[in-house]
């Protein structure tokens, strides 16, 4: 076997070993928030107690591990607590699946803050189904109101913000985090996709993919016509023989 003509196909050889190598090296890829934070615009209502402010959403995960609400005090209230709920449809019927009370002093009185939730065990979701996470406060007094700050010029598929049942305009500013994904990059190239691709539609998937496709294609074209070439091929230098004879010395005597 003449392994001089595979040494063309060493580069290649060896990227493909590489490539094996890095997809099954264990890795952990981070979920994405089910929505990214968004500048804050307004209030969506002084929360008091009879006043519900509720936000839906479609989960992007499968365990939630924590939420940041954009909830603020108005002033020096401290008094009372705030209830956070969060609800998971089944059936067409909302289901709690974490409630937690929150003292109103805890609260940062500006719209920049986010107040974190993190739940000892996260919280298990399906992706894509529909979730709700509702606040309302235990104080009447308006000295002790809060409010949750919304965007009302956000909007995207699958989320309503409500005040008392009624759908207001835009989205209230939240962020929700997913426990990651863990294992071999191989086994993890959809969820990556997923996440990468969280805000595009079909359509702008199956463009973004075709541009993939097409940058891979170009470089096999490429390596395959380099990988053609043979070393006779090359021309010769001057003052060189493509041949491995020697030439004749003009001094040879007959």
């Amino acid at each position: 076997m003449n392994l001089g003509r595979l040494r063309p196909f060493v580069p290649v050889l060896i990227a493909v070993a590489a490539l094996g190598a890095i997809a099954c090296l264990p890795v952990s890829i981070a979920r994405g928030d089910d929505i990214a934070v968004t500048r804050v615009r307004e209030p969506a209502a002084t929360i008091v107690k009879g006043v519900v402010v509720s936000q839906e959403f479609t989960a992007k995960g499968e365990a939630i591990r924590s939420l940041g609400l954009y909830l603020s005090r108005y002033g020096s209230a401290k008094a009372g607590t705030v209830q956070v709920t969060i609800d998971i449809q089944r059936g067409g019927q909302w289901q709690s699946l974490s409630l937690t009370s929150v003292p109103i002093a805890a609260l940062s009185d500006t719209a920049s803050d986010n107040y974190p939730l993190n739940f000892p065990q996260p919280l298990a979701v399906t992706i894509g189904q529909p979730l709700r996470i509702t606040v309302q406060s235990s104080e009447a007094d308006p000295v002790s109101a809060i409010t949750w700050w919304s965007n009302p010029d956000f909007t995207h598929d699958g989320y309503a913000a409500r005040v008392n049942g009624k759908q207001q305009e835009g989205i209230l500013c939240f962020t929700v985090s997913y426990q990651p994904y863990s294992g071999r990059l191989i086994q993890l190239l959809e969820p990556a996709w997923k996440r990468a691709t969280i805000f595009l539609s079909l359509g702008w998937q199956t463009v973004l993919l075709s541009g993939f496709a097409t940058i891979a294609l170009s470089f096999l074209v490429v390596a395959r016509h380099l990988l053609r070439l043979s070393p006779s091929s090359v021309p010769d230098l001057p003052g060189e023989s493509s041949s491995g004879a020697e030439p004749l010395s003009a001094d040879i005597r007959t």
